[in-house]
């Protein structure tokens, strides 16, 4: 279902990209996620207004559980399609950052109930500085 649906969004994603002369990595690995879970972070923001620690520990623990599905969702689909396309192995420092990530958010998660609002600031700087620490690897290719 996900191939079948992954098609129109690549083929947008590089019509806005040459529209908006932006790079298509930009849109794919920032846009477009800020646009998916948009409503997540609208809701997690109009709760923590509101100040009530159970409620954003709730809302926190949602935002933690969608960083990890999709993460290893796109990590099994990254695979799968290198298995069963028998595709060469150029995703190294791609697939470290995931499994870092997920380490990170799923540990986060697991061990506690009550989340404060320093795991939020570090959950959401996981993201950029994911990026930006698969563009430094990336350049080195001793994980490809």
């Amino acid at each position: 279902m996900l191939g079948i649906l992954a098609e129109p969004l690549v083929h947008s994603v590089r019509e806005f990209s040459a529209a908006a002369n932006v790079s298509s990595f930009y849109i794919a690995f920032i846009f477009v996620p800020l646009a998916t879970n948009a409503r997540l972070a609208v809701s997690a923001i109009s709760e923590a207004r509101r100040k009530k620690l159970h409620t954003t520990s709730l809302i926190m623990s949602e935002i933690y559980g969608t960083v990890f599905m999709n993460n290893v969702l796109g990590l099994a689909v990254l695979l799968s399609l290198i298995y069963f396309r028998d595709l060469s192995w150029n995703y190294g420092a791609e697939v470290l950052m995931v499994l870092v990530v997920s380490a990170i958010v799923g540990c986060l998660g697991s061990f506690s109930t009550v989340f404060s609002v320093w795991t939020s600031v570090f959950a959401y700087l996981l993201y950029p500085l994911s990026l930006v620490v698969v563009y430094v690897i990336g350049d080195f290719n001793w994980l490809s």
